[in-house]
């Protein structure tokens, strides 16, 4: 969820900028795919009828996953260009970058959720999301569907209570071994629930229900993602590598919309494909010379900075607006769904922006003094 250029020192910024605003481009896509999924979830609720597009309602889960691996990558990128110039990582700041762009939103969602839910929320619910369990409270049915966004944000916390001391501590050519070790005992652990000894046991499902929201896995994707770019060298950046050529690129694309079609028609969870897409991507956007997509103009670097902001906050505005369509919801399903999806995006976007500039950014300005 971190601003890429957000973590740099003013000498840096413009190169920042230069790589990585494409990052941000595919940040903002993605929070809007999270709305549009959402849209579409809540219509019944409200007595509107849902599109025939089954593939609008996983475009939430999959931008999740788009999500998790970009984490991954940013926070591991910065980790090891602090390392480089510092020989250590500060944990400290670290938390303090964490705690000022996180918690501020975060908290502030979870207080507004309460306000309007307070006869209905679970003290259980409340205390586990804040001491950032939110997953744990949205697996037990816990929390008002005008919060469940927040379940993600707990993961990536769980995530990076230990992240910067693996990296901190762990020989930095040892990584993606370590990584590779860890995606493959989640997996493992994530699937003991079929083995026929251990089926009686809620524990083991109850363990795969978890890890498979968590997607720990995609997160570590995203952190080998960063260490194999950082150890692109000079020289072979200006090689055409078989990952950046523009037949790959093309074929992985191909790919990722069979990987839809699937998800969709079959229900079936393909994350782990999703994710390894998503890091040869990130490794291409990474690349603007020899990236066949850039989404790296004004609007799309706006979106990035602000989804943060989009993810959190967009179902207060979804609610507002089918709410009062409910009311005087216009003729026609094709016109009826082209003002609703333009409303909640519009209402969705200007309560983001409105928060990042008047309430995170002054979080924000203290957070460079820990940079």
């Amino acid at each position: 969820w971190v601003n890429c250029t957000n973590n740099m020192t003013e000498t840096n910024l413009t190169a920042a900028q230069e790589r990585y605003s494409n990052l941000d481009g595919l940040r903002g896509i993605a929070a809007l795919a999270v709305v549009l999924a959402h849209i579409e979830l809540h219509k019944p609720d409200f007595g509107f009828q849902r599109l025939p597009i089954p593939f609008l309602l996983s475009l939430g889960s999959v931008a999740v996953t788009i999500f998790f691996v970009l984490s991954g990558f940013v926070i591991t990128n910065l980790l090891l260009k602090e390392t480089v110039k510092n020989n250590t990582i500060n944990t400290r700041n670290f938390y303090i970058r964490r705690v000022l762009r996180i918690f501020p939103l975060y908290f502030l969602v979870l207080l507004l959720g309460f306000l309007i839910y307070a006869g209905s929320m679970s003290v259980k619910g409340i205390l586990l999301s804040v001491f950032f369990l939110p997953n744990l409270a949205y697996l037990q049915f816990l929390l008002p569907a005008i919060l469940h966004p927040i379940w993600s944000i707990g993961v990536e916390e769980q995530f990076y209570v230990v992240h910067p001391f693996i990296m901190r501590f762990i020989n930095r050519k040892k990584l993606p071994m370590l990584f590779a070790v860890l995606i493959l005992v989640e997996i493992f652990s994530r699937n003991l629930y079929l083995l026929p000894i251990l089926k009686p046991y809620n524990f083991f499902y109850w363990l795969h229900n978890f890890l498979l929201f968590a997607r720990y896995d995609t997160i570590l994707l995203g952190c080998m993602t960063a260490i194999y770019f950082n150890r692109l060298t000079d020289k072979s950046n200006n090689q055409q590598l078989h990952l950046f050529t523009k037949k790959t690129q093309f074929a992985l694309l191909l790919l990722f919309g069979v990987l839809l079609y699937f998800t969709v028609m079959y229900n079936v969870e393909l994350h782990e494909l999703y994710a390894g897409i998503t890091a040869i991507l990130i490794l291409n956007l990474c690349r603007p010379a020899t990236s066949i997509i850039s989404i790296s103009s004004k609007p799309f670097i706006f979106l990035g900075k602000i989804s943060y902001g989009i993810y959190l906050i967009h179902k207060f505005g979804l609610y507002a607006v089918l709410y009062l369509f409910s009311k005087i919801a216009p003729a026609g399903l094709f016109v009826q769904n082209i003002i609703i999806y333009i409303a909640v995006a519009a209402v969705s976007i200007l309560l983001a922006w409105l928060s990042y500039t008047y309430y995170e950014s002054y979080f924000l300005q203290k957070k460079a003094r820990y940079s």
